[in-house]
């Protein structure tokens, strides 16, 4: 079982994920436990089994120890805590939470306007040095 878990870290996440889906989450836990190279994959698997089946409180402890491991959570982590929140009425957590995702998609949106900005300048240097090019072809 290890070695193939091992090797296919993609069975790992199913099993993870088939067993939360069926509500088994000592089960699913443990195999996340078990797993030799775990991802986001497999937390947000066991993050959503448990908010599926109203271990809410669990959602939370599964998400913040998923970060102390050094896991960046994706949307779908963050969608299983924010139903968490609303299940068990955590405001405080449900706004902590509110704030990371702004945070991230402002971060976000600097990211790809920087990059256009960039973009814009690739594209007049390449432009001018085309004109310039063609210019010299005229010539000769």
């Amino acid at each position: 079982k290890k070695g193939l878990l091992e090797k296919h870290i993609v069975l790992g996440n199913a099993l993870i994920d088939m067993y939360a889906k069926c509500g088994v989450l000592k089960k699913a836990q443990q195999l996340l436990d078990d797993l030799p190279v775990r991802d986001v994959v497999a937390w947000t698997s066991l993050l959503g089994g448990c908010v599926d089946h109203g271990d809410s409180i669990n959602v939370l402890k599964y998400f913040y120890q998923m970060q102390m491991e050094g896991f960046l959570p994706n949307f779908a982590s963050f969608i299983s805590c924010l139903k968490a929140c609303g299940c068990m009425e955590a405001l405080t957590d449900g706004q902590q939470l509110h704030a990371s995702i702004v945070f991230i998609m402002n971060c976000f949106i600097s990211l790809v306007q920087d990059i256009s900005n960039v973009l814009g300048l690739v594209f007049k240097l390449f432009s001018s040095y085309i004109f310039k090019f063609l210019c010299l072809l005229r010539k000769t």
